[in-house]
């Protein structure tokens, strides 16, 4: 389930991040940074934005719009940070950072966007090998906020909490990463319900 604060900041405190050989990925920019596939360059803009070349902690945000959201002038979105956020700064995702950097001024974070997951999240892998490198960057911690984009009529055709575990061991490389699991922004019982039984 929940990760409690003391225990996440102990964690942050304690944590060393072994050097493996991937603090030299392709497209890594200078700390501090902003930029949007530094670390994901091959794939397109919509789906990562990057903050990486501290060195330190690694933490991923695996989730939605609310996550992030490529500009769509179509329905009034220009920019390329979390949906309804005022700013960049502004987001989930980076108001997230702002607090573990006070902890850990090294940590390096990935955000990955996955709502075609939540539409058709009975497919597995399937539907996040797009954002494999993410995975393969070897987080150390790993945020999943998402299930919206879920209909609920399809939690009667198709088993939610099985494919959120799936999802989860995908991107903690099976119990590798630490792992967060959040639950919906708008209350929704029966979704809520097969996100606990996951967590």
């Amino acid at each position: 389930g929940h990760i409690k604060a003391d225990r996440t900041e102990n964690f942050l405190n304690s944590h060393p991040r072994a050097h493996d050989g991937m603090d030299s990925a392709p497209g890594v920019h200078a700390p501090g940074e902003r930029h949007v596939n530094g670390l994901l360059g091959e794939f397109g803009s919509e789906r990562f934005f990057s903050d990486v070349g501290r060195g330190g902690l690694r933490v991923l945000f695996v989730g939605n719009s609310i996550t992030l959201h490529a500009p769509k002038p179509e329905i009034g979105w220009t920019y390329n940070w979390g949906m309804a956020a005022s700013s960049r700064e502004n987001d989930y995702v980076h108001q997230t950072m702002k607090l573990i950097h006070a902890v850990r001024p090294d940590a390096d974070f990935c955000a990955a966007q996955v709502a075609n997951w939540e539409r058709a999240y009975w497919r597995g892998e399937e539907e996040l090998e797009f954002v494999r490198p993410a995975r393969d960057w070897k987080p150390d911690i790993v945020v999943i906020r998402l299930g919206e984009n879920t209909g609920e009529n399809l939690l009667a055709e198709h088993p939610y909490a099985p494919a959120l575990i799936d999802m989860m061991n995908f991107f903690t490389r099976n119990g590798e990463g630490r792992l967060i699991v959040t639950d919906l922004f708008w209350p929704n019982p029966a979704k809520d319900a097969e996100i606990r039984k996951a967590a």
